[in-house]
C-alpha cells in the first residue's frame, strides 16, 4: 500500500536521475506498477531502491519480471 507517501514521485525522481525510461502508476488495489528500461545495472539499482521506498513508506514486497517495452522518457501515469 503506497497511498499518500510520495511513492510515485520517489520512483520518478530516482528513474529520471539515473537515465531510466518507462512509467510508474498507482493501481486500484493501492499498489504501484513500475515498468522501466535501461542498463541492467541501473535496473538492479532501481529494484533495490524500490525495496527501501521513500521515508514514510513500508514496502512489504517487490515483484520483478522482464517485459518487452520501449519508452522515450520516464513518466508518472494516472
Amino acid at each position: 500500500m503506497v497511498q499518500g507517501v510520495g511513492f510515485r514521485q520517489y520512483v520518478y525522481n530516482y528513474s529520471k536521475k539515473n537515465g531510466l525510461k518507462g512509467f510508474v502508476k498507482n493501481l486500484s488495489d493501492g499498489t504501484v506498477e513500475c515498468v522501466a528500461s535501461g542498463p541492467d545495472i541501473e535496473i538492479d539499482r532501481l529494484y533495490n531502491a524500490l525495496k527501501k521506498g521513500p521515508t514514510m513508506s513500508r514496502v512489504d514486497s517487490v515483484d520483478r519480471s522482464p517485459v518487452e517495452a520501449s519508452f522515450s522518457e520516464f513518466e508518472i501515469r494516472y
